[in-house]
């Protein structure tokens, strides 16, 4: 019978693969002879995948004689991670600490990144569950954050939160008038 072997495998997470089929024989093989199925039968080597499990190649020779080959993939993820959380810890008149969580259940995380306003500000390569960042030369006002989460198969997910930072009262204060030794001044904001 004749033989065969799959090639093309992801060994990384991705979304899609394309596995290759060859075949050999100690005699000769057919001219149309490869299946993916096991019926319809053809030159084409290829089958595009996308999802996880096993897959099994034929391959027939001029006899009809028919071989199989199979290989199990476990590294496609189609799945985008989960909806990240944002939140602020704490925030000063020029500088904001932000809170982010990303989860995804088949490839995990690996890149948070954090944007202001549509700018990038900082990226972590990190597969942590949570991840902290601190922006500073915040100006007062109103500003967009944006958390983006990235797994291990290239795919996004992302959610934003909009915070107003003010600039603090200019403090007001009062001498009361005429000459003393000493004098109380009042200081408020």
């Amino acid at each position: 019978n004749p033989t065969c072997s799959i090639s093309g495998e992801p060994t990384a997470w991705t979304t899609s693969a394309t596995l290759t089929v060859s075949g050999s024989d100690t005699e000769k093989i057919n001219a149309k002879p490869y299946s993916w199925d096991g019926e319809t039968y053809s030159i084409t080597q290829t089958k595009g995948i996308a999802a996880n499990g096993t897959y099994t190649a034929y391959v027939k020779d001029e006899a009809g004689n028919v071989g199989s080959c199979s290989v199990e993939v476990t590294k496609i993820d189609t799945t985008a991670p989960n909806t990240p959380t944002l939140s602020v810890t704490s925030k000063t008149t020029n500088s904001i600490v932000l809170s982010g969580g990303c989860s995804d259940a088949e490839s995990g995380i690996t890149t948070y990144a954090f944007y202001m306003d549509g700018t990038l500000n900082k990226s972590y390569s990190t597969s942590n569950a949570t991840q902290s960042h601190t922006i500073n030369k915040v100006t007062s006002g109103s500003h967009t954050y944006k958390l983006v989460c990235t797994n291990g198969a290239k795919l996004t997910n992302n959610t934003s939160l909009t915070v107003t930072t003010e600039e603090p009262n200019m403090p007001v204060y009062s001498v009361p008038s005429g000459y003393a030794p000493s004098k109380k001044v009042t200081i408020s904001y």
